[in-house]
């Protein structure tokens, strides 16, 4: 008997029969498993145990028959060196464990605080496939709060992975006719790190992946980076008929401001009726079609120009939703972002996806800023247009994705003036 679960972009099998429960899935062409410990385990587990508590006794015992043989004073020189035999013995099994390791195993290491993304990424991938061989029954998990994406609600979410250290052995094959593969998860939660001038709490976790090595060790590497990979796509896939919306915060004054998730919007349908629905308009054709051919190869400009009320920031949100990407929402006015700062955010590196639609609106108020920059000189509030015009179409600018700016009918004037040329020449489809 088979029970079929859906997480987000998968489709793991909980079978029920016999000890070994696991759940099955494929993470874009690798087919992963999640077992979960056998009987068998326990039992070598607990049979190391009792032969660790036969040792220590038996070392107390020849130490007690020493002590009634030889007396006091011998018996205290015999324990003194203990010390120095045992730290002899660690430092040989710790260069022994290292030695097996190089030869038996490829290990990575990942950090929560190097490589935040990529460790959500392995850590929500693992937790969503273990939950369908039950693996959160286990007795430690944390308990936290939560913005749900997928709903825009606040939820109470059971972590799977807890406070205290965890083993998750996974097997991984490539494809169908392909050799399946071991793989361990190891789960290490380190020192709480205090953060910033706003004093935020965060942890320090790990998570070392650790493959028995075959053969041929390059192909093992890139089994474990395709994995990776795999898992940090289906991390960052947005949730179906939703938007995620981001937006600048600062915690500090004096530290620069971060993309940080604002909200998720519900996608508008152009079918049904009541709240969810969107009239999908002949003018919006041209932007779309143009958006489907070119959005996910280059960066496009383009322009929304209709009075308040008429529905342009729904037309970006459904657009963004059509293209299954998020949205970033932005004011050029913001007393916050200096040139320096504004091209630091929306550079390749500090932006959170590689393909996003920007919005830019109320740009009509922009526009008169500048216009009136170019009579008073720099007043040195907000983004200039020379370094607007360098994000849009320069060595700063976004290798893909959608700019969208927005604004009232004052945009038409201005797209006559000669002094806005550099901006609207670039702008592909005006809407």
């Amino acid at each position: 008997m088979a029970l079929e679960l859906t997480p987000t972009t998968a489709q793991p099998l909980l079978s029920s029969g016999g000890d070994s429960r696991e759940a099955e899935a494929c993470v874009g062409n690798i087919t992963m498993v999640v077992e979960r410990p056998s009987r068998w385990a326990s039992a070598l587990t607990a049979l190391q145990a009792a032969i660790c508590v036969l040792v220590v006794c038996a070392l107390v015992y020849v130490f007690w028959q020493q002590w009634q043989q030889m007396g006091d004073y011998r018996a205290w020189v015999l324990l003194g060196f203990m010390a120095p035999i045992s730290m002899g013995f660690k430092s040989v099994w710790a260069q022994s464990a290292l030695l097996y390791e190089q030869g038996r195993f490829v290990q990575c290491e990942v950090d929560s605080m190097r490589a935040p993304v990529l460790f959500h990424a392995i850590a929500d991938c693992v937790e969503v496939f273990a939950e369908a061989s039950k693996e959160t029954c286990s007795r430690d998990v944390e308990a936290c709060t939560q913005y749900n994406k997928a709903t825009g609600y606040t939820h109470i979410r059971m972590r799977f992975w807890g406070s205290r250290a965890k083993t998750v052995r996974l097997r991984l094959q490539l494809g169908v006719d392909e050799e399946e593969r071991c793989l361990d998860v190891i789960y290490e939660r380190g020192a709480d790190v205090v953060c910033g001038r706003d004093q935020t709490v965060d942890n320090r976790e790990r998570l070392v992946l650790r493959m028995p090595v075959s053969r041929d060790c390059l192909r093992d590497k890139v089994l474990l980076r395709n994995w990776l990979l795999e898992c940090v796509k289906r991390h960052q896939k947005p949730e179906e008929n939703v938007v995620e919306v981001l937006g600048l915060d600062q915690s500090s004054t004096e530290w620069i401001p971060e993309w940080k998730t604002r909200c998720v919007r519900r996608m508008r349908r152009t079918e049904g009726v009541g709240q969810g629905f969107f009239l999908k308009r002949q003018s919006a054709t041209p932007l779309l079609v143009d958006a489907l051919m070119w959005c996910n190869n280059e960066l496009r400009i383009y322009l929304i120009v209709g009075p308040p009320g008429t529905g342009k920031t729904e037309l970006t949100i459904w657009l963004a939703g059509y293209l299954k990407i998020p949205l970033y929402r932005l004011s050029l006015n913001d007393h916050r972002l200096s040139d320096q700062v504004f091209a630091q955010l929306v550079s390749p590196v500090n932006l959170r996806h590689d393909n996003a639609v920007m919005q830019i609106d109320e740009f009509q108020e922009t526009l008169a800023r500048w216009k009136k920059e170019l009579v008073d000189g720099p007043s040195g509030k907000g983004v200039s247009m020379g370094a607007f015009c360098d994000v849009l179409q320069g060595s700063n600018s976004p290798g893909r994705g959608t700019i969208m700016l927005s604004g009232t009918q004052a945009l038409l004037e201005s797209m006559q003036d000669p002094a806005f040329a550099a901006v609207f020449r670039r702008v592909a489809v005006t809407t």
